[in-house]
């Protein structure tokens, strides 16, 4: 009997600070909606042993996690064709993309599988957040494109509007 269960696989390169990595699994932790695995790529950041034992501490005991590390750095759009290509398969797939210093909203994973159901590709809109200024969170700069762009799969034709292609 084949298993229905639809599951959002976010791939996650990142390098960097591990207090930003941790924030973002910690989002990915507080989903309202537990359908998600998640293929962490951690890119050759320069961490000492306490850091890399806190990172192990925080995924290891969650299956839906995997860690990834590498030896050499590879950049994020390696490590995320890589993961793609190499690790997840099938038509059904579906696969969305969270940078390690960006986190989600508790009903993210809800709102992926709900838009799966009527998109191949989406983009994601993103919101600014710096909380040294007044205004906190700011919505980002993505756009919807015109509906004749759309029907007419002139794209290429028009301004770039999307951002994090998911």
């Amino acid at each position: 009997m084949k298993n229905n269960r639809r599951v959002v696989n976010f791939v996650v390169p990142f390098r960097g600070r591990f207090e930003l990595l941790e924030r973002c699994i910690q989002s990915l932790f507080s989903q309202a909606n537990g359908d998600w695995l998640a293929h962490i790529v951690e890119d050759n950041s320069n961490w000492d042993v306490t850091a890399r034992k806190k990172l192990h501490v925080l995924i290891d005991s969650d299956p839906r996690i995997t860690l990834y590390e590498n030896s050499e750095r590879q950049g994020p759009l390696h490590n995320v064709y890589d993961i793609i290509v190499n690790h997840l398969k099938g038509e059904d797939t579906i696969i969305a993309q969270l940078d390690g210093d960006d986190w989600l909203l508790p009903n993210a994973t809800n709102v992926i599988l709900e838009l799966h159901e009527a998109a191949d590709v989406t983009y994601g809109q993103f919101l600014r957040y710096a909380p040294w200024t007044a205004w906190h969170m700011q919505l980002g700069h993505c756009r919807d494109y015109p509906k004749q762009i759309q029907l007419d799969n002139a794209y290429e034709d028009y301004p770039w509007l999307s951002s994090h292609l998911k």
